[in-house]
């Protein structure tokens, strides 16, 4: 897609708070790198019947990522587009340093980046070719291509297990 929101609250899985907030970082410092805007520190809110949770708020407060935990008041008069009539119980949570990430752009400035270092940047889809003693040395993109290598890296994200179920 274009765009992916930042956020860091993860409920009790505080690793992945952590990364979210090393990563808004370093985006930050990769766009002048990569000579383009590419993070929108924006804020981030989440609207919904019950506080925070516990994990939530005790991570923030170790890694001083600033929150704010808002009322339905609160919420109607900074977001007045937001229906809270008919939710007393509605509670907001705000994280004024998440935002956007342009993720196509992102995904082509670091492509672009690792080519300026050497590297070789190939889209396709790829086969897995069979394992010696448990370890890929290869894959066979739908070009035809047989690609070797030391170390593979798949960057796929929450789709890992969907892609190697047997893993």
């Amino acid at each position: 897609g274009e765009v992916r929101g930042m956020r860091a609250g993860y409920g009790d899985r505080e690793y992945f708070t952590r990364w979210a907030i090393a990563a808004m970082e370093q985006w930050k410092r990769r766009e002048a790198e990569f000579g383009t805007k590419l993070y929108f520190e924006s804020g981030v809110l989440g609207v919904g019947r019950t506080q925070p949770s516990a994990p939530v708020t005790a991570a923030f407060d170790r890694l001083k990522f600033p929150y704010e935990v808002l009322t339905r008041d609160e919420l109607a008069k900074r977001w007045p587009q937001i229906a809270t009539e008919d939710a007393a119980d509605v509670v907001g949570f705000y994280q004024p340093r998440g935002g956007t990430i342009k993720a196509h752009a992102s995904c082509v400035a670091v492509a672009n980046a690792f080519e300026k270092k050497g590297g070789r940047f190939v889209l396709g889809k790829a086969s897995m070719a069979p394992t010696s003693k448990g370890r890929l040395q290869s894959v066979t993109l739908s070009s035809g291509e047989t690609v070797s290598a030391g170390t593979f890296v798949v960057a796929a994200g929450p789709w890992l297990l969907k892609m190697f179920p047997d893993v």
